[in-house]
């Protein structure tokens, strides 16, 4: 873990800028794409549905993820919970909360 007060340093935050940047270059594609639907969700009211589009749960107490299958179609996207979505990326799923 890096130590909290080199992070916050002149020099911390000068590298963690440069590796950020790096970053946003190598995937400019995919902040393109996010930055397309946080657009449409802010300024022309995209509202996301409010069940995951795979497995129907998560009603209301959850956040919904855009995932976008190709992010040459930014705003293309299904609608995901935040373990469909671990799915979609091959990732382990997480296991669903259940509402009270």
């Amino acid at each position: 873990m890096i130590d909290a007060e080199y992070s916050m340093s002149a020099r911390g935050r000068e590298v963690r800028r440069g590796i950020m940047a790096r970053h946003r270059e190598a995937h400019a594609e995919r902040n393109y794409a996010r930055y397309v639907i946080q657009n449409a969700i802010r300024r022309e009211g995209l509202k996301p549905p409010s069940r995951c589009e795979i497995c129907g749960q998560c009603p209301g107490h959850e956040r919904l993820h855009a995932h976008h299958d190709d992010y040459g179609r930014p705003r293309e996207v299904r609608w995901l919970c935040r373990s469909c979505h671990q799915v979609a990326h091959g990732k382990s799923p997480i296991v669903h909360r259940r509402s009270a």
